[in-house]
């Protein structure tokens, strides 16, 4: 399970260059799994990672939509570093 949890997390590091989409990995928001954990925050981590790929994938679908000014200002309020925190940058955008 922790094996393909980090393959998936691997995975989505990998950068896109389509419309200045931000792809990061949810490692930094929540967490990898590679410490042991109890039951109950595996499934935290594994609950944040779904909600964290569920607003990126709404995100990636409308990107083109939204116009650069908007862009820039969500990606600015909801990253830190190499950090996307998806939910805060969906949210930005739908304001």
């Amino acid at each position: 399970m922790k094996f393909v949890l980090l393959f998936v997390i691997v995975f989505f590091s990998i950068p896109v260059f389509s419309q200045e989409f931000p792809v990061a990995s949810h490692v930094d928001v929540c967490g990898d799994g590679t410490v042991e954990m109890s039951d109950e925050a595996l499934s935290e981590m594994l609950d944040c990672v779904l909600e964290q790929r569920d607003a990126m994938g709404y995100l990636m679908d409308r990107w083109s939509n939204y116009t650069d000014e908007v862009r820039r200002e969500c990606i600015a309020r909801s990253s830190s570093g190499e950090t996307v925190d998806y939910i805060g940058l969906e949210a930005c955008v739908k304001e």
